[in-house]
């Protein structure tokens, strides 16, 4: 059963809503961004090559707020890290931030300073690509209060091109 009351404004009364309540309303109003993964070879790739991934949006701390009288709570999410995995063409990657773009001077190496890559294993076309980013969700309110509310994930999913080389050796 619901119920409803009214509190003038300037009652004396205390206020009667639980930060908690509004941290899980400032909660609800989170939108998490559109996950959009960008790759370096960016068309067609390679078997047995690295391609470099990283995120081109998707990458942001976010924050709602909800507010009741005199009582609020602020609901932060921070990204923790970025996962990537291709449908059993590639064994996945878990890069502690959202990437970087490949230069020639990391030439054709495993990923260092912040790069992450993929490694795929069999060529094929329209071989799924899938990313998350996980959002830490904190939240802090009137009178102190505060905790973890768990985590919330951002998804994003494309599909890719990977070409397999062959050579042929005669002696």
């Amino acid at each position: 059963m619901d119920y409803a009351f009214w509190i003038p404004e300037d009652s004396a009364e205390p206020d009667l809503v639980d930060p908690f309540l509004l941290a899980l309303e400032a909660e609800s109003r989170l939108k998490l961004p559109k996950v959009s993964l960008a790759r370096s070879p960016g068309g067609d790739t390679w078997v047995n090559e690295y391609t470099w991934v990283w995120l081109e949006s998707g990458w942001k701390e976010l924050s709602a707020t909800a507010r009741s009288g005199g009582v609020w709570a602020t609901v932060t999410a921070s990204p923790v890290r970025m996962k990537v995995s291709a449908s059993g063409a590639a064994q996945g990657v878990t890069c502690s931030g959202p990437g970087r773009a490949w230069s020639a001077a990391d030439g054709g190496g495993a990923p260092a300073d912040g790069g992450c890559a993929l490694r795929f294993t069999r060529s094929g076309e329209g071989i799924g690509v899938s990313v998350a980013v996980p959002y830490r969700v904190s939240w802090t309110g009137s009178g102190g209060a505060g905790g973890d509310l768990g985590t919330m994930t951002a998804t994003g999913e494309e599909s890719v091109t990977v070409l397999e080389a062959v050579a042929v050796s005669r002696s």
